[in-house]
Formats: structure tokens, C-alpha cells, sequence
């Protein structure tokens, strides 16, 4: 899997810590989108990303999963080698829900790939609240990166040099563990027996 080369993290707070900086916007850039399917390496099931790019054509508002995104279809990429930045949603959520980032992002010069984590999304739950789960969403959005690294359409416009992950609510976790962040369960211990009444922290479901 390839390794994080620059890591932009959006936190829990959404305090920015460190990016690169993209090509200066082109004044015409709209921006596209790839459907992209690859194996979830926690059970080798597929799983679905969707990045949004900086491209050359008329751009359209197309309606994906119950939203309406200004964003073009496999439309014509731009020319360039562009920084990529990977999107982790929250739990039970959807990477959809973050389309304005990413598509304001991706007219600015950055390739965003928005993951939709397996099993902790607004269809299925199944992984909510579980140690595989902390720990499984950091290893697919690194498969996600070597997905798109591999994909022929994106990879000639990704600078492989400049990758780096935005996160919200557990997608800043995702992306802090990704930073290098280690969990401390002993610590969360501690502070549900002095704060029990924290029940989104201290359920088996925080």
C-alpha cells in the first residue's frame, strides 16, 4: 500500500495542520467525478470511492445518491499532476454529504477521493463501534490510495508526491491514525468511569 508522502488532517475540530498547495487554479476549471470500485482489504468485498478532479468540460449538475453535485461524469481531466487528497465521512455517514468540499477543492487543482467506508455508512452498520472498524477505516483509505494510484484514468494526473487525507468526526480519527496517532483505550477507560454520563463516548457504540 502507498504510504502518506503529506498528510493534510482535518481533526475532530477541524483544525487544519499541514497541506501542500495545489497548481494555481486555472479561472475554468469545472470538475468531474469517477465511480471507482476496489476490494475492502478488512474482507476483500468490494467497496466504492468516488474522486473529484479538476477538468476541461462544460460542467452539469448531476444528482448522485439523492444529491445534487456540480459536477460532470467522467468528463475530461485537466492537464497537470495534481496533489490528492483522500475523504473520510463520519460514522454512519456518507461522502456525498461533503460534495461542496470536494468539488470546491477539486476547482482549485486537487484530486479528492471520497470513500465510502464498509461497514460504517448511512446503509450499513455492521462494523459501528468496533475495534476492526478504528483501526480497518485507515487501511481502506490506504487501499483507496493505491486504487486510484492504479486506476487509468486518474493516476497520469496524480502527483504521487503530494497525497494527503481530510477527515470529519470519525473521519478525523481515521485521518489522525493516519497522521500517526496511536489510540488510547486505557485512557478512554478512565474517562468513562469518571464521566459515565458521556453515553456517546462511553457506549459501546462511541
Amino acid at each position: 500500500m502507498m504510504r502518506l508522502c503529506a498528510v493534510l488532517v482535518l481533526s475532530l475540530l477541524g483544525s487544519l495542520v499541514s497541506v501542500h498547495a495545489a497548481p494555481a487554479p486555472h479561472p475554468h476549471w469545472s470538475v468531474g467525478f469517477h465511480r471507482m470500485s476496489f476490494l475492502d482489504p478488512l474482507d476483500l468485498q468490494p467497496m466504492k470511492a468516488i474522486a473529484f478532479y479538476p477538468s476541461t468540460d462544460l460542467e452539469h449538475t448531476t444528482r448522485v445518491g439523492g444529491y445534487h453535485v456540480e459536477a460532470t461524469e467522467d468528463s475530461k481531466i485537466a492537464i497537470g499532476r495534481f496533489p490528492m487528497l483522500m475523504l473520510s465521512h463520519g460514522n454512519t455517514g456518507t461522502p456525498l454529504a461533503l460534495h461542496d468540499l470536494a468539488t470546491s477543492l477539486a476547482r482549485k487543482g486537487f484530486v479528492v477521493v471520497a470513500v465510502l467506508h464498509p461497514g460504517d455508512n448511512y446503509k450499513d452498520h455492521s462494523r459501528l463501534g468496533t475495534v476492526s472498524n478504528l483501526y480497518g477505516r485507515p487501511i481502506q483509505i490506504s487501499e483507496a490510495i493505491t486504487a486510484t494510484l492504479g486506476d487509468p484514468m486518474l493516476s497520469p494526473f496524480v502527483n504521487v508526491d503530494q497525497v494527503g487525507v481530510i477527515g470529519y468526526s470519525a473521519g478525523g480519527e481515521t485521518a489522525l491514525i493516519l497522521a500517526g496517532a496511536k489510540p488510547d483505550f486505557a485512557r478512554l477507560r478512565r474517562y468513562c468511569q469518571e464521566r459515565p454520563e458521556d453515553r456517546d463516548a462511553c457506549t459501546t457504540k462511541g
